[in-house]
């Protein structure tokens, strides 16, 4: 279930219990991603129940356009079994600090407070390395026999995957993953062109990259507050409200729908 053709010419990096790829130059960075999927990976398959192969990808701006599924370098994302990340610094990452600093002198101070680079200056790369265990998230819905009846669900479990290992697995790193998306979240709707659920699900995927932005960092405050309520419980409820298999299926069709629609499946040649 992993597209390995996808790996070619990239550097193996050994040493973890899935496959580790790299761009040349890149090997420590992906090692210092990958020990946190690693452990992201074993949380998620023992708090969900499944165990989904994946790979990592960490690829430079070189490798991107390639290997990706998207043109914006710096925007984590999944595919094949694959999870791709950037492994060098992206523009659309700092392309955020001149959103913040137009909004509030208040938020761009708390940014700096959390994600100064070592010269100083605003660093987000420690938030969106964490992202790659939203895009694990993902892979776990996607090799399940179900989807969520709606893309902003979907992206909301991914960011309650990501916030659920941080605090349970992470707590020392929860004000990195969450003083991004609170700040973000901050800006007024009206600054995008798509800013209610139904443009989400209208455009989605294809929504200009930092509006995408803002959605997923409301998303993740939602997220964040839903496992303050709820705890790794909420996820687990979340999973398998939609996890359903054939004997679910066919019995909610033959209550919801007519008891015939519930017969194609049992009378299909095995």
């Amino acid at each position: 279930m992993i597209d390995t053709s996808w790996h070619e010419g990239l550097r193996n990096v050994p040493g973890f219990s899935l496959p580790v790829l790299s761009s040349a130059g890149l090997e420590s960075r992906a090692s210092r991603i990958a020990e946190r999927v690693v452990k992201a990976h074993r949380f998620l398959s023992k708090t969900l129940e499944f165990e989904p192969p994946s790979a990592l990808l960490v690829l430079s701006i070189a490798d991107w356009p390639s290997r990706s599924g998207t043109q914006v370098y710096g925007m984590p994302h999944f595919r094949a079994g694959n999870l791709i990340v950037a492994g060098q610094s992206a523009d659309f990452w700092q392309g955020f600090v001149s959103m913040i600093r137009e909004e509030s002198a208040e938020s761009l101070k708390r940014a700096e407070e959390v994600y100064r680079g070592p010269n100083g200056s605003i660093d987000f790369s420690p938030f969106f390395d964490m992202l790659a265990v939203h895009e694990l998230g993902h892979i776990f819905h996607d090799q399940v026999p179900f989807r969520f009846p709606r893309a902003w669900l979907t992206e909301f479990f991914a960011n309650l995957c990501l916030h659920a290992y941080v605090a349970s697995v992470e707590p020392e790193n929860l004000p990195v993953l969450e003083t991004f998306p609170q700040i973000v979240a901050r800006t007024p709707p009206d600054r995008f062109p798509a800013r209610t659920l139904t443009a989400f699900e209208a455009f989605y995927p294809g929504i200009e990259p930092r509006n995408y932005g803002w959605y997923q960092c409301r998303l993740h405050v939602a997220a964040k507050h839903v496992y303050d309520e709820g705890g790794i419980r909420a996820l687990q409820k979340l999973w398998k409200a939609f996890l359903v298999g054939d004997a679910q299926l066919s019995d909610l069709l033959k209550r919801k729908v007519h008891p015939k629609i519930a017969e194609v499946a049992s009378t299909w040649p095995k």
